[in-house]
């Protein structure tokens, strides 16, 4: 199963890197687009209590996440500052992502991503 977890989050790191525009909106739609693809495996970890093993090896991968994501301006991944917002944001999305497996109906991506976009920068950016 390990090897399938690496496959899905290298999967996952080359659709990030295919997305011409990366603001929130178009991360989190990548996100849930990608993980709606793989609701099945998904939903059989969360029935097995297994879902922390793709966490542990999300989290191995942040780095390159960060990369992809973060303009090059900013901080590199091996920063303080860049270590805890990788953790904060991939703490959120998970866990908004374990909350829509558990969903009937679930929400499509693009409600998704309209919901993490309104909460980032209504709750996030603008309360703080």
């Amino acid at each position: 199963m390990n090897g399938y977890v690496q496959k899905l989050c290298e999967e996952y790191i080359e659709r990030l890197q295919a997305e011409q525009t990366l603001t929130v909106y178009n991360v989190a739609k990548v996100y849930f687009t990608f993980w709606e693809k793989h609701m099945d495996f998904l939903a059989r970890l969360e029935k097995n209590d297994l879902l922390h093993l793709l966490l542990q090896k999300y989290n191995q991968y942040l780095p390159v996440i960060h990369r992809t994501v973060v303009p090059l301006t900013e901080p590199g991944p091996n920063t303080e500052k860049a270590k805890y917002i990788m953790a904060f944001s991939a703490g959120g999305f998970w866990n908004i992502l374990v909350q829509w497996i558990q969903e009937d109906p679930r929400h499509t991506p693009e409600q998704m991503a309209k919901l993490v976009s309104m909460i980032i920068k209504e709750t996030i950016l603008e309360k703080y």
